[in-house]
């Protein structure tokens, strides 16, 4: 694995992380009735965020990508997680 590759696969680690804590975050959040499952697996990784009734929002990540795919499509739901926040505030 070059210098490049383990610098994406890092960067792909920490948007992992990054987006554990905006799930978190939605699920601390009191006045946003909303609840964030996240999972990740060997399969791929997506998340589904809850709120109103009728309002799920899931973006997935398919498996067996190569690491700089896997940080667009992670960054992708990252913002798509984001724009969630911003009009549920």
């Amino acid at each position: 694995m070059n210098i490049v590759e383990r610098t994406t696969a890092q960067l792909v680690r920490n948007r992992v992380h990054e987006l554990t804590d905006l799930a978190m975050d939605i699920n601390a959040s009191i006045k946003n009735a909303s609840t964030a499952n996240f999972h990740v697996s060997a399969n791929g990784a997506h998340i589904v965020i809850k709120g109103a009734p009728g309002l799920i929002r899931a973006s997935a990540l398919p498996p067996l990508v190569t690491t700089g795919r896997a940080l667009r499509d992670i960054e992708a739901i990252i913002a798509d997680v984001r724009s969630f926040m911003e009009t549920a505030q």
